[in-house]
C-alpha cells in the first residue's frame, strides 16, 4: 500500500522474506573461483570486479588499466570501436540491455535516463558517430525484457577480433540493497572450452 501511495520500496525488507543479499566480497570470491568468464556490475552497469577468465578474453589487466572515472562503465563502452568489432552478436546483446532498461521504471523518468545512468548516457553519445547511430536504431527497435532474479541470454566474443566464442550468458540480481548483479558467460561449445583453457593456462 505505501508503494501504491508513492513511497519508496523497502528494498532491505525484500530479502527478510528469506533471501540473503550477496556481499560484494563474497561475490568477489565465487567470480575468481570460476574457470570462465564472471563479472559483478553495479546499478549504473559499471564492472566493479571482473575474474581472470574476463580479464584473458577481454585482452585486459584491470590491476593496471581503465582506471579512469566511466572506463569501466559496459553502457558507455557498447559503442567502441575496439569492443564492438569483438562483440561477434552486438545487435542481440545490446537489444537485450535496452529491454532491461525499458522495462524498469526506475531507469527512465519521462523518456530521460534515470540519475545513475545520466553520466553513462552522456559518454556513450560521445562514441563513435556510426555506433552510436546503430544503437539507436537498436534501442528503438528492443522489447522490454521482463525483470526476475535470473536472466539469460546469448554471448558471442572474438577473442583477438578473429576466434569465435560462444557463450551462455547468466545476469542475477545478487544484492538488490546494494544493486549488485552477478555476470557470468558460461562456455557454449568445445571449441570455446578449448580457447578459453588455452588462454587461461
Amino acid at each position: 500500500m505505501l508503494v501504491s501511495a508513492g513511497y519508496a520500496v523497502d528494498q532491505y525488507s525484500v530479502y527478510n522474506w528469506g533471501l540473503e543479499a550477496a556481499t560484494l566480497e563474497s561475490l568477489i570470491a565465487e567470480a575468481d573461483a570460476l574457470p570462465w568468464p564472471s563479472h559483478v556490475t553495479n546499478q549504473a552497469f559499471d564492472v566493479v570486479h571482473a575474474n581472470r577468465a574476463f580479464q584473458a578474453i577481454m585482452e585486459l589487466d584491470l590491476d593496471y588499466e581503465h582506471m579512469e572515472h566511466g572506463a569501466r562503465n559496459l553502457i558507455s563502452n557498447v559503442v567502441d570501436p575496439w569492443f564492438a568489432s569483438r562483440m561477434a552478436n552486438w545487435d542481440e546483446v545490446i537489444g537485450f540491455m535496452a529491454g532491461l532498461v525499458k522495462a524498469d521504471p526506475r531507469w527512465q523518468s519521462n523518456g530521460n535516463p534515470a540519475p545513475w545512468l545520466q553520466g553513462p548516457m552522456q559518454r556513450l553519445m560521445q562514441g563513435d558517430p556510426a555506433l552510436i547511430q546503430r544503437f539507436v536504431g537498436v534501442w528503438a527497435a528492443a522489447e522490454p525484457v521482463p525483470h526476475r532474479l535470473r536472466n539469460r541470454f546469448h554471448f558471442q566474443w572474438l577473442y583477438r577480433g578473429e576466434r569465435l566464442m560462444n557463450f551462455t550468458g547468466v545476469l542475477a540480481l545478487a544484492n538488490i540493497a546494494d544493486e549488485l548483479h552477478w555476470n557470468e558467460w558460461a562456455p557454449a561449445d568445445s571449441g570455446t572450452w578449448a580457447i578459453l583453457s588455452e588462454i587461461t593456462g
